[in-house]
């Protein structure tokens, strides 16, 4: 069915987006920010109630950012900012989530939340897509990978069979290390263009 002929509050319900970036226009608290992911389930003029701040606040719990509720987002942090953000795509408890990039801004702890977050909404049925630059992460996490290369797909399908030294050499232009760890996930480290020691590992 093309989305265009879906209804735009049903649309809403089913698909979570997350963008890039985003920079708040005015003032809100964070609690405020992720109550806006209610919205589809809102008549008109009306304001959130009981259940939805419950949801907003668990949804902040989920992704650690329980703590800024009251905090203008406009204080934040990148890093927390983003987290905020991911929690008003997760309080809409859509059935496909479409992320860009939705570890930017994090420290390791919390990149590494936010993909637990996401492996467990894929494991009660969730259509997970996002993208990444962060080739250790999306090894990590996906279960099916597309690299792109100025709009040319180089390739796809399964993690373990589209994330390889071939494709990730040619993605990147330096030389890439795929390890097999014990249960099959590409450990992966990127290296210099003239051979130096590892920028990168997952």
């Amino acid at each position: 069915m093309p989305l265009g002929s879906v209804l735009r509050r049903t649309a809403a319900r089913a698909l979570g987006y997350l963008p890039q970036g985003f920079e708040p226009f005015f003032p809100a608290t964070a609690l405020d920010v992720v109550l806006l992911g209610r919205t589809p389930f809102l008549g008109p003029f009306a304001t959130p109630g009981r259940v939805d701040v419950d949801i907003a606040r668990a949804a902040l719990q989920e992704v650690d950012a329980a703590g800024l509720e009251e905090r203008d987002v406009r204080s934040l942090s990148g890093g927390e900012r983003q987290r905020v953000y991911l929690a008003r795509v997760l309080a809409g408890e859509p059935r496909i989530l479409l992320l860009d990039e939705p570890t930017a801004s994090l420290d390791p702890r919390h990149r590494f939340l936010v993909l637990d977050v996401l492996r467990r909404r894929a494991a009660t049925g969730v259509t997970c897509v996002f993208s990444t630059h962060e080739v250790d992460l999306a090894a990590r996490a996906a279960d099916d990978a597309v690299l792109l290369a100025r709009g040319t797909v180089l390739a796809s399908g399964p993690v373990r069979e589209s994330v390889t030294e071939r494709s990730l050499s040619e993605l990147f232009g330096v030389p890439a290390c795929v390890t097999p760890l014990a249960d099959g996930t590409p450990l992966v480290t990127l290296g210099s263009p003239r051979g130096g020691l590892p920028v990168g590992r997952g």
